[in-house]
């Protein structure tokens, strides 16, 4: 026999406390009442009349799916992405709960029960048109408690879903190459030229630049990041220039420099060997030890700290790092740099 709901504002209640104990017991679905009744929010009611386990009334009048739907639709922003996230999960077996922090659902692992323990993951879900910051998601993560993941639930244009969670990456390096000093080099136009011999060889065994022939060519990052550390002097029509003229000219030539130049001479700060990252379609690629030795486990993308990105352009981020087996990282720059990873999940 279906059971019965009386909506009452934005949940469902179940008053008969046979009826609320077993849908309780079939899928730890709603919240257990003082006298025996079940409060169901509208994911759950809707996920449960969806499924003929449930008639959903109001003053008397049974509501449709539809009927139902549109309420929860006008009651809650974006409500059906989240219901269809919500349902997809409960699909994989999962149990879910609507959160009640800033998440959108407590996600526990297969086997337990909210009444077993905590959450194993906090999940977010969100249409993939949704305006993005990789620092919003990145807060968010910083309040997960220790042993949880966030899982990340994209509602494509055909109501498909895509997973992701973030993946907890140490950033650091064993890599301590030793620098030549006093190096003076020629500006070109977006490239800066190494004629030395001695700083040639010193600055190549240290990941620095691209030898042609006998001659070493820099980035443009590269030449900022060594006259920062007052090792590089740069020429330009037979005058040096300073560390502000270059980084305004080069700014010219490539407008986000500032921002890579910071992650670069932090992640170079940490031990590790930064490349550039263009023939994966990001900025860095990023070694621990020796590019001889060992493949480039990071991509990293270099962004402001508030800076507005779309999840099209995740998306993409994140396929192309896995297709080659490297982790996508988001480098953020703001006061304090902070790194973000994320990598697909599949529930």
């Amino acid at each position: 026999m279906m059971m019965t709901g009386r909506l009452s504002g934005n949940v469902v209640l179940v008053e008969d406390p046979r009826e609320a104990n077993k849908i309780y017991n079939r899928g730890y679905f709603g919240k257990p009442q003082s006298g025996g009744g079940l409060e169901l929010d509208l994911t759950e009611a809707l996920l449960l009349l969806e499924g003929c386990k449930l008639k959903v009334a109001d003053s008397g009048c049974e509501l449709s799916f539809d009927a139902l739907l549109g309420i929860a639709d006008s009651a809650f922003l974006d409500f059906e992405i989240k219901y269809l996230a919500y349902r997809d999960l409960r699909s994989r077996g999962y149990v879910v709960r609507m959160a009640e922090d800033g998440f959108d659902f407590d996600v526990y692992a297969r086997g337990d029960a909210p009444h077993t323990g905590g959450p194993a993951h906090k999940a977010l879900a969100f249409s993939e048109r949704s305006p993005l910051k990789i620092s919003d998601i990145a807060n968010h993560a910083l309040r997960l408690k220790e042993g949880q993941s966030l899982v990340l639930a994209i509602v494509d244009e055909e109501s498909d879903i895509t997973y992701y969670e973030n993946v907890k990456e140490e950033l650091s390096g064993t890599f301590a190459p030793s620098l030549p000093g006093n190096v003076c080099a020629t500006l070109l136009k977006d490239r800066v030229l190494v004629a030395d011999e001695g700083a040639v060889l010193a600055l190549h065994r240290a990941t620095y630049g691209q030898k042609v022939g006998d001659r070493l060519m820099l980035s443009l990052v590269e030449t900022a990041d060594l006259m920062k550390r007052g090792l590089l002097e740069v020429v330009k029509d037979g005058a040096a220039m300073g560390q502000d003229e270059f980084e305004n000219y080069a700014e010219l030539i490539q407008s986000d420099l500032r921002n890579r130049l910071k992650v670069y001479g932090d992640l170079r700060s940490t031990g590790l060997i930064v490349k550039t990252g263009f023939k994966f379609g990001t900025h860095f690629r990023v070694y621990r030890k020796s590019m001889e030795k060992e493949h480039a486990p990071f991509l990293i993308h270099a962004m402001p700290n508030d800076g507005d990105t779309t999840w099209p352009e995740v998306s993409r981020g994140i396929r192309l790092a896995h297709s080659v087996k490297k982790n996508m990282v988001f480098a953020l720059v703001g006061e304090k740099m902070t790194y973000f990873a994320l990598g697909r999940m599949r529930p």
